[in-house]
């Protein structure tokens, strides 16, 4: 392959042109803009020594276009024989010639990495119309939180919804586990995506801007991924990811819920594909409506928004089973912002 064609894969010392179009073209205020610690971290790919955005150059030395992808491989390479292929930032500039050049880089990554699964998180409505005209499944991942019944008080929710408890399945304690201790945990399957502990490890383990935490239960087969935001003095428990049975949740729900009291959190949420949310409910989560503004549950802490806001995504599956979409898939859980971000 021709390095220098003029749609590529992005070279070592093209990366600094990725960072400005990002600047140019899309927000001098982007955080990939910005940090070369995060962007390195996100799209490096050591074993090709290249970055995962595909690239249109220009005469001129500059891009018109960029498609970057993150494949789930990066974090496991023992994912690669059914690789899932996570796409971002997909931009081309204004006064670019060829205005399909933004098509001709999907194509190019479609034909260029094998993978069974390929698809994005954070679409918009006029985005989501054209990924249906690609033969993309669009939708929206349901939000789901469980609060403590007994709290009273509640600064970043608005009136959440808070379930007694009507969960009669065995309850499992949730044992909190170092990063460095993921590896060496043994699922007897990842059903959610088929990700493992040491795609978890890899991803979230040493992170350069969050902080994430990882709970285990041995007897159900599951990891959970969390990470803490807060919002003055108070906080709140994201679920961004798992990896095992997902299914298995309603056997955990008093210790997540013994979790939330001793983190003083208002609640813990899990955005997640429908497919899965039935599991949530018999856990006693409740069922963000995103039609009504009566309860909030918020979405954007940086900055931090205080109403309803759906994430949307579009899916081709080229073969295999429909992965179970998290928050954390796709580059949904990165940093917005370098001043403020939660330690």
């Amino acid at each position: 392959m021709n390095d220098h064609a003029p749609v590529g894969f992005c070279q070592v010392g093209e990366i600094g042109k990725v960072m400005r179009f990002i600047r140019d073209h899309w927000s001098p205020r982007h955080i990939l803009a910005l940090s070369e610690q995060l962007m390195h971290f996100q799209h490096y790919c050591p074993i090709k020594k290249q970055y995962n955005f595909v690239i249109a150059r220009r005469t001129d030395g500059e891009l018109d276009s960029i498609l970057g992808f993150i494949p789930a491989s990066k974090f496991d390479s023992s994912l690669a024989s059914s690789d899932t292929l996570w796409l971002s930032l997909w931009k081309t500039r204004d006064d670019a010639s060829n205005r399909s050049v933004g098509l001709n880089l999907l194509r190019f990554l479609e034909q260029s990495i094998g993978h069974a699964v390929i698809g994005t998180l954070g679409v918009s409505e006029t985005a989501s119309a054209i990924y249906r005209a690609l033969r993309f499944e669009t939708g929206t991942l349901s939000h789901y939180y469980l609060v403590d019944p007994e709290r009273k008080h509640f600064e970043i929710a608005v009136n959440p919804q808070q379930k007694l408890q009507t969960c009669n399945q065995s309850q499992y304690r949730l044992t909190e586990l170092s990063a460095n201790e993921l590896p060496r945990v043994t699922l007897v399957a990842s059903s959610p995506s088929a990700k493992t502990p040491v795609y978890l490890y890899s991803k979230y383990g040493h992170h350069p801007h969050y902080k994430y935490r990882f709970l285990h239960c041995k007897e159900t087969n599951l990891i959970l991924v969390l990470r803490d935001v807060v919002v003055g003095s108070a906080r709140a428990i994201r679920i961004v990811d798992a990896a095992g049975s997902i299914e298995t949740i309603p056997n955990v729900r008093s210790a997540l819920l013994k979790h939330i009291r001793e983190r003083n959190a208002e609640y813990a949420d899990m955005l997640i594909s429908e497919s899965k949310g039935k599991h949530l409910l018999e856990a006693d989560f409740a069922l963000l409506d995103m039609q009504d503004n009566e309860a909030i549950v918020p979405n954007y802490f940086e900055p931090f928004v205080r109403s309803n806001s759906p994430i949307r995504y579009a899916l081709k599956v080229k073969y295999g089973a429909v992965p179970v979409l998290f928050k954390g898939d796709a580059d949904q859980d990165r940093p917005a912002q370098i001043v403020g971000v939660n330690a």
